[in-house]
């Protein structure tokens, strides 16, 4: 199947816009309907190695956009794709919460200037 007709690809490239700067990381958390329509999106700026994204937020705006799965992403301005112990501890956590109000975090990407990690392909989610 090509990317063109996979609406999850779709969906996540449409959610990885503006992610990559050199200076600070860029997080975007993306919601969407069973169809892989993008019913909104977030961008949360943070500093130079570290962001903040509240699970109360995303919670909150899963709710309100009625969305049935939610994908993560965020940059690494160091240029590393591997996840951190915090990157993989947050994503379980939210996937939990998540998952307890059933919903479900599709994926949290990491991105750098020279592709992307999927935490679920990774066997981390």
């Amino acid at each position: 199947m090509s990317p063109d007709a996979d609406p999850f690809a779709r969906a996540r490239a449409a959610l990885l816009v503006g992610i990559v700067d050199p200076h600070r990381e860029i997080a975007g958390i993306g919601y969407f309907d069973p169809e892989w329509r993008l019913l909104g999106r977030r961008h949360v700026v943070g500093g130079a190695a570290h962001i903040a994204l509240p699970i109360r937020t995303i919670i909150v705006d899963a709710l309100a956009f009625g969305a049935r799965d939610v994908v993560i992403a965020h940059g690494h301005p160091s240029g590393d794709p591997a996840p951190s112990i915090a990157d993989i501890a947050y994503t379980r956590l939210l996937a939990r919460t998540l998952a307890a109000i059933d919903m479900r975090l599709a994926d949290h990407l990491i991105v750098t200037p020279d592709g992307t990690t999927a935490l679920r392909a990774l066997g981390l989610l």
